[in-house]
This record gives structure tokens, C-alpha cells and sequence, in this order.
């Protein structure tokens, strides 16, 4: 309620709204072009993440105002959270871990409060789309200039983009970002937002399999694979149907049905598979899913075992590239990392509300459509990555689309739109 408080304070006001819109805007351009950035402008890094502290501050006190039990209550719990997660971790783990929950909020304040502004922010996403694909091919052709270098920030010392590769000895591409799992997702959002945005029938599919093409560059046949499922299941309708203007119901639910699966995979398919090597049950090569059935999965679902761990978890960052511990570095899962990051009780929570929440989300227009699509690839990519970890632009894209189904009616404008409080302290 606090969150969907903060986003009326965005829709009922012009600035407040275009502040959030353009640090919005912002913090997707960094998270595009990551590693031309820390190669050479550092000192731009942590300008968004500045310019986010100020946005909360603001809305922190827009919430004491008008609703002060509520908003006390949102930063009591996660002061909880944070002071737990300082027992168990270094102060800039937990920072960074904390700033990356900060990116999740912001964006789904942003999906839920900014609506007349909704087209820029999807034009920003497909250019930004076009940006990483650019950034991928220039990698794959000539490597970019700034392989191997080491940026030195304010908080740590670390790579300016992460140097993978494949069982294969192939390398795992990144472009202009900090890693091929950030990079395709900033691709794969773009390729549905371009199917969402474009009129013309030709450009969408044209972008369409220019972002597979590079998907595949990347090595993350996993999103290609989804991303080529929602395309299908979301735009296909739209591009071979006679009646313009018309509402898909049937895609929009299966997409909703695809993305309460994705959450339902994500808790049950580590469990399922558990020690298993599917290529050798099934006679393909899948090298990637054996490291997660056999390896992964085994040496992090007994670490939950533990007493605290199994209520509290191991508290936020220590799970990722700002794990402590080795055994935590990897989790690949999106369940698992919510786990051992704030205990299973709290995970099994947050997904089965989630489960019902998007499949209780009316069918209206469009846009639910493209935000239940956003969902869906990033909620059934999420089974076999971390989508919440890492760079954090999978997660901040999830908000995003999260937002866009949970935003506040067009009735909550106006009088209705203002807190039951300040309406008291009028009268």
C-alpha cells in the first residue's frame, strides 16, 4: 500500500512524475552502455544511484505526510532486513544488494504511477534495445576496446565488463554492457517493446529477428528461446490479424498462464531436477543445464537447510557477485536467490503472491498484454538465471512491467486519487 500511495504522488503530479520518468530513463541508459562508462567516465556511475537517493528521500517524505503509519512500517521492515544482512555481510555488499532492490522499487513505482509518459519511456527501451544490439555485433566483429580493463570505483575494485565463456571456448558476449545476461535482457525487453510500439508490420519483425540473431550471439539461447515464445504468443496475433483494434483475450491468457508457470518452475524445477544430468537422460548436449542440475542446484538447496538460514536466510548480499561465501556465488534460480537471501518463508510468500496476483490481473488493453509478455520472459528466464542479481537490469525490468499491471485506475485521479489523510486535514 505504501508503494501504491507513492504512485499516485506520480500520477497526480507533472514534475514529480517526469523526475521519476527521466531517472528512470536514466538508469537504463547506464545499465545499456555500462562498460563504456566504467572504462572511461567513472565518476558517472553513481550519479543515477545519487539521483536516486533523492528520489526515495522525496517520496519517503510524501509517505510520512500523507501516510505515516504505513510508510514507517515499509522502512522498518526493510531497516530489519538491512541490520540482519550487516550481521552476515560486509557493509558494501549489503550497499550494493540494497541499491539493486532500490532499482526494483523505483521501477515498478514508475510502471504504476507514469502514465501519459508511458510512450517515452517505451521509445527510450526500444532504442536502448537497438543500442545493445549495436554494442553486440561491434563485440562479435571486432571485440570492443575496453576488454580486460579493471574499473576502479568508490566501493570496490571490479571488471568493466565480465569476460565469459562457454563450455565451448565461444565468449560470451556483452557489447556495450556489463555482462551477456544483462545485455540480452536489455535486447529481449527491447524486441517486445518494439512489438508493442511499432506500427509498421516489417520493422517489428525485422527487429524481432535481428534480437534473437544477437540473443543467440550472446550464448543465451534460454532468453532467445522466450523471447521467440512471447513474440509468437503476443505479437503474432497483432501482425496476421484482419481486425485492428481488436483485444487478444486468448494471448493475454497465456501469457498470464505462462508467467504463474514461470513462477511455479522457478520454485519446483531445481527440486525436480535435482542432481540430475539431462544430457545424459535425454542424449543432448546441454552442458549449462548439467552445471545447474549437478553442480549449482545441489551445492546451494542444502545451505538453506541450516537453522537460521532456512527462516532468515543469509541476508541481503550474500548471494551473487557480492557473496562472501564461494559456495553462494552462483545460484542461477530466481527462488533460490529470494531464498537464501531472506529465508524460504519469505520467498514461498512473495512468489505465491505474486502467483495470484498476476493471474487475478484483468485483461484490458495492451499494455497488460506487453506487460504480462515483460513479465513472462523475464519470470520463465528467471528458472535457469538470476534474474534479480547481477547488474540488476533484469530485476529493474520486471518492476517495470510488475508496475504496469499494479498501476492505480484512471478513477484514482483527482479527489479520489488523494490519500483518505490529507483529505481529513482539509476538511
Amino acid at each position: 500500500m505504501t508503494l501504491r500511495n507513492w504512485s499516485v504522488s506520480l500520477a497526480r503530479e507533472d514534475r514529480t512524475r517526469n523526475i521519476a520518468m527521466w531517472l528512470f530513463v536514466v538508469l537504463l541508459i547506464r545499465t545499456t552502455i555500462a562498460a563504456p562508462i566504467r572504462a572511461y567516465v567513472p565518476f558517472l556511475w553513481y550519479v543515477p544511484d545519487f539521483l536516486m537517493l533523492i528520489a526515495f528521500a522525496a517520496l519517503f517524505v510524501y509517505g510520512v505526510r500523507y501516510s505515516i503509519v504505513k510508510t514507517l512500517i515499509f522502512v522498518s521492515v526493510l531497516g530489519i532486513l538491512i541490520a540482519y544482512a550487516l550481521l552476515n555481510n560486509a557493509f558494501v555488499d549489503v550497499a550494493l544488494q540494497t541499491r539493486q532492490i532500490g532499482y526494483i522499487l523505483l521501477a515498478c513505482l514508475v510502471g504504476m504511477g507514469v502514465r501519459s509518459s508511458s510512450q517515452a519511456v517505451a521509445r527510450a527501451i526500444v532504442l536502448l534495445g537497438i543500442i545493445a544490439i549495436i554494442g553486440v555485433y561491434w563485440d562479435y566483429l571486432f571485440q570492443v576496446p575496453w576488454a580486460g580493463a579493471v574499473f576502479s570505483g568508490a566501493l570496490q575494485a571490479r571488471e568493466v565488463a565480465r569476460e565469459w565463456w562457454s563450455s565451448g571456448g565461444v565468449r560470451r558476449l556483452s557489447g556495450f554492457g556489463i555482462s551477456s545476461t544483462d545485455t540480452s535482457a536489455i535486447i529481449a525487453v527491447g524486441c517486445l517493446t518494439a512489438c508493442s510500439l511499432l506500427r509498421s508490420r516489417f520493422l517489428g519483425i525485422a527487429y524481432c529477428v535481428l534480437a534473437v540473431h544477437t540473443l543467440l550471439l550472446t550464448t543465451q539461447k534460454a532468453t532467445a528461446g522466450w523471447v521467440i515464445v512471447m513474440v509468437g504468443v503476443y505479437y503474432a496475433p497483432k501482425v496476421f490479424s484482419l481486425r485492428r483494434g481488436r483485444d487478444h483475450a486468448a494471448p493475454m491468457f497465456i501469457l498470464k498462464t505462462l508467467a504463474v508457470v514461470g513462477l511455479i518452475g522457478c520454485v519446483m524445477i531445481p527440486l525436480i531436477t535435482y542432481q540430475i544430468r539431462l544430457s545424459d537422460m535425454f542424449g543432448f548436449a546441454a552442458p549449462t543445464l548439467d552445471q545447474r542440475t549437478a553442480e549449482v542446484w545441489p551445492t546451494v538447496i542444502p545451505m538453506l537447510l541450516s537453522f537460521p538460514q532456512f527462516l532468515l536466510g543469509y541476508g541481503m548480499g550474500a548471494v551473487g557477485g557480492t557473496a562472501t561465501d564461494a559456495r553462494l556465488l552462483l545460484c542461477d534460480n530466481m527462488f533460490l536467490f529470494v531464498a537464501l537471501n531472506f529465508g524460504v518463508p519469505i520467498a514461498l510468500a512473495t512468489f505465491l503472491a505474486g502467483g495470484v496476483a498476476l493471474w487475478k490481473t484483468p485483461l484490458r488493453a495492451d499494455r497488460d498484454a506487453y506487460a504480462l509478455a515483460v513479465a513472462a520472459l523475464l519470470i520463465l528466464n528467471g528458472i535457469t538465471a538470476n534474474v534479480l542479481g547481477a547488474g540488476g537490469v533484469n530485476g529493474t525490468y520486471l518492476g517495470f512491467a510488475i508496475g504496469l499491471l499494479l498501476r492505480p485506475k484512471p478513477r484514482m485521479s483527482g479527489r479520489a486519487a488523494i490519500p483518505r489523510s490529507a483529505r481529513a486535514a482539509a476538511m
